[in-house]
């Protein structure tokens, strides 16, 4: 992984590298990448899988905007990926650089240990 100050690694990439450190199951991790999941929980060995749907109101237009989360959970860490262009929780990130998160696009990846 990249250290700070250097080049972030796209969201994919910087997920991809989590996987791998954490173990995750591909399937997992393939599931993360992919958006568009339905809500659902799902056990890969010790670590537990729930894709959740969120809601979001933005005042200016009166919309109601929807994005995913999936979350990680094992036994001595916490990921969540999240997906959703207008995410207020993707545009939060984005400005944390000197956390251990990567945001690009519409997505972004946390991992707290």
């Amino acid at each position: 992984m990249s250290s700070p100050g250097s080049a972030w690694p796209s969201p994919v990439t910087a997920l991809q590298q989590l996987g791998e450190y954490l173990k995750l199951h591909p399937l997992a991790i393939e599931d993360a990448v992919q958006a568009h999941q339905r809500p659902k929980q799902e056990r890969f060995g010790d670590v537990l899988a729930v894709a959740v749907k969120t809601l979001w109101f933005v005042e200016q237009t009166a919309d109601v905007e929807t994005g995913e989360t999936m979350i990680f959970l094992g036994p001595s860490f916490a990921l969540t990926v999240r997906h959703g262009a207008n995410d207020p929780a993707v545009r939060l990130r984005a400005g944390w650089r000197s956390s251990r998160t990567w945001s690009g696009s519409d997505r972004s990846v946390s991992c707290t240990r």
